[in-house]
């Protein structure tokens, strides 16, 4: 008890030094530039439509075909697509690959989408892309083939690395910010695969089968919020997607992208991803066949143009299967963006084939910052990291060198880049970048440390060779890797996606090799999940980050990490799992063609990542979420302000709700933590998972100094997809909301309401329901009055029971009168137990009862033998939240300590741990004010503020009120005659999440302080 009473005294002192110091997080603005307007876009159309009405069929034909990179005659360098040139003298447009920049010379490898993500700072992701928007800019680049919005379904999937992580909330945020960094250059970004890509493995002849709720608020919800964010263009995906190819969708490119979503960009094909339509009759037949669904279903260009080809787009116009007015829709909807970007006019010319001057002048600085802030600190056991530069290291593993055949060489051999025996920057496929130069670790360790103090072995095999270094040093450093990308090449038998998530070249007998030698930091470069579990626990693994693909600064970035430079505040954006079995889904890889399409169900539903293992009650190795830090922070005063109706619609721009929370560093140095928003939905929303992502923020802190974070939400965030009523939908209810720096270690949480306050309650009593609508209006009492006020209680009962709407509410409000009266006469009977009451009066209609017992009647009749008396108001407004809707099990439960029918309550949303409060101020009437020692002006459920408040009216005699919510025996620091206090959210981070802090706590007696005693033993 000791302990904690010290502990608490140590929160109070950092909490109240801090104040001095406490900043606001910045909010994060995700449109740096204002979106563009519905009057840019229309002017845009407006020129497009005159553009495309001056068209022949044949410059039709053109403008919708690229041009196969084999057609193009070098013209455009190595744009990866093209347009062809019109007889108007129009030259086309060039189109590039760029998950993580431009495919040119001179140019910067950034850190890939995965890395991205993993910093969790939303202007770190709006200035890698805007950085990589003004090199295409410069490059004369009219658009980018990304960035990628593919979910993170498998850890199989060939490109996860390019994809921001497996949550849909972080990656449409992340997607988003990226759009914006491209376009604000006035670089079209083409966001991609549309939808349902979530393996390479047979991408063209697989059926992705999706449940449609699941389909909506997973899969596609990233590409909804890059269509609300102003994305240019969208590609689709290879596959089939509910037994129709994605390219060739009506229902995906016209009803929900354009219908639904309002999209007035354009869609073009992933590469030759128009199939043929098999049935009897030739081959061109059957292509002209696919031909003409894909243009009727909404697909405006075809890339590269080797099975859609211009030819066979004309003969389709002039046959008529493809109108005249649709081709010109068409490429009304491809020059669209080319308008509202600007590019007819001072747009750069194209020009890859030769170093551009000051392409990427500057940005390998943010680009090191992006490596070192998205390394993940896993495992630091009794803090040996930071290291020390007098500490003699072992650098072993081939990932931690550089290219046997060097940079060029490795580049000459390996088209797709990087794949090659050295340290991993980035996957393999068309998503990569032509390296203009790498920092490898090995080389920026040894520029960091005195000469000599670095040996290394990088011959993965070589296991003697690695002991003998570790055991010639102080601390052996261990770097492994494994890889994968997209799916036209084979790499190591690996066709895209990894055949299974084990690291490679032997990387587990390596590192328990050396761990068995000496203290062991292991660092992995890796394309998403690797199995750790073979050398994870190992006492002498002491150290594990998780670089993944950090771009070209890689060496860099992580030698701020070890040294300390930069404290890692990177975080996992999927989970890893101790036991590869317990992932939702795996990789499904059979023999598969047209004629033999492969199905893969996509049986686990909503339930993505942490989502399967929070409702399956499987506990991971390292959570979504997770990752440490060289410095330690504290979660306070959380609180939840805003309103909202239910409904249908889905704004995600105006704010419904902020949750407020202060962080405060509680550590020696300065550091940033990643306050993570999880939401529970109220069971009318039907929601699977137990809690969704729904917000993030990044806060940067000095040592002892405090930050307020604000997390907003908006109708979207709390939306759910009612597949009957084809709509988003707000539901009325309770919600609960956790903050926390993890998917599992959520520091405090809340509850708040969307609605009035109606609930459907099922009594316990003779098989009868009551559906009411209700306002709680409770009082806590001292014992000597407990008689008298279940008398009360009992009468409030009865009246609610048996009279129509209005007798209901004047029944309720006699009872409650009653009830007070009956205090005011215990107060006076005993000065030295106080009587407390608090009430939301209400008078609203009410809904009709349908059964004759009642709430009130049920806790009356409990075997809680000092119940205290209660009145319900009915009514169908109101702002108090439902969770309110119960009595405090201190006030109420604590003398004879029998709380069973209290939990009873609480499938039926009853909260056993909550006093009355109100999203507003308190509304109790002077009387009670007048003949109660409580405080009647509470304007929220956090403030220290309000114990000012409480001071001036006279509550609290001392200012040692505010210091006593920290201590457990309260009663020390209170006036004799102060029974009541609010227990408010300062201590949530010393407890956990599951108690509502808005409790009134009753300490001034030996029952009481011995409660808290126990409590805080217990929790």
């Amino acid at each position: 008890m000791m302990m904690m009473r010290t502990g608490l005294l140590l929160l109070v002192l950092v909490l109240v030094v801090s104040s001095f110091f406490v900043v606001h997080a910045k909010p994060s603005n995700n449109r740096k530039r204002a979106a563009k307007t519905d009057a840019e876009w229309d002017a845009a159309i407006a020129r497009a439509r005159t553009f495309a009405n001056g068209l022949s069929v044949t410059d039709l034909a053109n403008m919708c075909t690229g041009i196969s990179p084999s057609q193009n005659g070098g013209r455009y360098g190595r744009c990866s697509g093209t347009t062809w040139p019109l007889s108007n003298g129009f030259q086309g447009q060039c189109w590039m690959d760029g998950s993580l920049g431009v495919q040119g010379v001179n140019v910067t490898a950034f850190p890939t989408g995965m890395n991205a993500a993993q910093t969790w700072d939303r202007d770190l992701m709006y200035e890698r892309a805007r950085m990589m928007g003004f090199e295409f800019r410069k490059c004369g680049v009219n658009g980018v083939f990304g960035p990628i919005v593919n979910m993170h379904r498998i850890p199989h999937g060939g490109r996860n690395w390019e994809t921001f992580g497996a949550d849909p909330y972080l990656m449409g945020e992340a997607g988003v910010l990226t759009v914006q960094g491209i376009q604000d250059n006035g670089v079209i970004a083409g966001i991609k695969h549309f939808v349902g890509n979530e393996q390479e493995t047979n991408r063209r002849y697989s059926n992705s089968i999706i449940d449609q709720r699941t389909l909506y608020e997973v899969y596609m919800y990233p590409f909804q919020k890059t269509v609300k964010a102003g994305v240019g263009a969208m590609m689709g995906a290879y596959n089939l997607i509910n037994n129709t190819y994605a390219c060739m969708s009506d229902d995906l490119n016209n009803r929900i992208l354009r219908q639904q979503w309002g999209f007035r960009g354009f869609v073009m094909t992933d590469w030759n991803a128009i199939a043929p339509i098999p049935f009897t009759g030739t081959t061109q037949q059957q292509r002209l066949a696919g031909i003409t669904m894909a243009a009727n279903g909404g697909m405006d260009m075809s890339l590269p143009g080797d099975i859609w080809t211009k030819g066979d787009l004309a003969s389709a116009i002039n046959g008529g299967s493809v109108s005249v007015a649709q081709a010109r829709l068409m490429v009304t909807r491809i020059m669209t963006p080319y308008y509202l970007f600007g590019q007819d006019s001072g747009y750069p010319s194209t020009n890859l084939g030769t170093a551009v001057p000051g392409v990427s002048t500057g940005h390998y600085v943010l680009a090191r910052k992006m490596a070192a802030d998205s390394a993940v600190l896993l495992k630091n056991v009794n803090n040996i990291l930071p290291l020390k530069l007098t500490q003699r290291l072992a650098v072993i593993g081939r990932d931690a060198g550089p290219p046997p055949a060097g940079l060029a060489g490795q580049q000459r051999a390996n088209p797709a880049h990087n794949v090659a025996d050295s340290t991993l920057i980035m996957g393999w496929g068309s998503g990569t970048v032509r390296i203009t130069y790498q920092v490898e670790p090995l080389v920026a360790i040894t520029a960091k440390w005195p000469a000599g103090s670095v040996r290394s072995m990088l011959d993965d095999w070589n296991i003697a060779g690695a002991v003998n270094a570790a055991t010639n040093s102080d601390v052996a450093l261990v770097f492994v890797q494994a890889n994968s990308g997209e799916g036209y090449l084979q790499i190591d038998g690996n066709t895209g996606d990894r055949k299974n998530i084990s690291l490679w070249h032997g990387a587990d007998n390596l590192i328990n090799a050396v761990a068995n030698v000496k203290q062991t930091i292991v660092i992995i470069h890796a394309p998403s999940q690797v199995t750790m579990t073979p050398w994870i626990d190992n006492p002498n693994v002491v150290g594990v980050i998780w670089a993944g693909f950090p771009g070209q600064e890689t060496g860099n970035g992580l030698v701020d990490v070890l040294t300390g430079a930069t404290n890692p505040s990177g975080k996992l954006v999927y989970t890893i799992a101790r036991n590869p079995a317990d992932y939702p889904a795996m990789l499904s890889a059979p023999a598969a063609s047209y004629a033999n399409i492969q199905q893969i169900p996509y049986n686990e539903g909503m339930l993505v990542d942490y989502r399967w293992f929070d409702y399956h009650d499987k506990t991971p190795l390292f959570e979504f979420g997770f990752g440490l830090s060289y410095t330690t922070f504290a979660y306070s005063l959380m609180s939840i302000s805003g309103s909202a109706q239910p409904g249908v619609g889905e704004d995600d721009t105006t704010v419904l709700f902020n949750i407020r929370v202060t962080i405060t560093n509680t550590g020696s140095v300065a550091g940033a933590e990643v306050v993570q928003l999880y939401i529970g939905f109220p069971p009318e929303a039907n929601m699977q998972p137990i809690r969704l992502l729904k917000g993030f923020e990044k806060i940067t802190l000095a040592a002892g100094v405090s930050g307020v974070v604000t997390l907003p939400l908006s109708q979207f965030d709390l939306s759910w997809w009612d597949v009957s009523a084809q709509k988003w939908t707000l539901s009325a209810g309770m919600y609960k909301a956790w903050v926390g720096t993890s998917s599992r270690l959520l520091r405090m949480s809340d509850t708040f309401w969307v609605g009035p306050v109606a609930t459907t309650t099922t009594a316990h009593a003779a098989s009868t329901q009551a559906v009411y609508a209700t306002t709680l209006s409770a009082a806590t009492f001292s014992a000597n009055g407990l008689s008298t006020l279940n008398a009360a209680n009992a009468q409030a009962s009865t009246s609610t029971q048996s009279a129509a709407t209005s007798t209901q509410s004047a029944a309720s409000t006699a009872a409650f009168a009653a009830a007070t009266s009956s205090a005011s006469n215990a107060n006076s009977l005993s000065t030295s137990n106080s009587a407390v009451a608090s009430t939301q009066a209400a008078a609203a209609t009410t809904q009709s009862v349908a059964a004759s017992t009642q709430q009130a009647a049920y806790v009356s009749t409990s075997n809680v033998a000092t119940s205290a008396a209660s009145a319900i108001t009915t009514t169908t407004t109101g702002s108090a939240k439902k969770n309110d809707l119960l009595y405090s099990k201190v006030g109420l439960a604590w003398p004879d300590g029998d709380f069973s029918n209290m939990w009873a309550l609480a499938g039926n949303g009853w909260n056993q741990v909550s006093w009355i409060h109100t999203l507003g101020p308190w509304n109790i009437p002077s009387a009670v004010v007048a003949q109660l020692d409580f405080v009647p002006t509470l304007a929220s459920c956090s403030s220290v503020n309000d114990w000012e408040n409480a001071k001036a009216a006279g509550h609290f005699d001392n200012s040692s009120a505010v210091m006593s919510f920290y201590k457990p025996d309260l009663n020390s620091d209170m006036s004799p005659d102060t029974s009541v206090m609010l227990w408010r959210k300062h201590i949530e981070p010393l407890h956990g999440e599951g108690y509502n802090l808005g409790a009134p706590l009753v300490s001034n007696t030996p029952r009481g302080r011995q409660w808290l005693t126990d409590f805080f033993q217990k929790c």
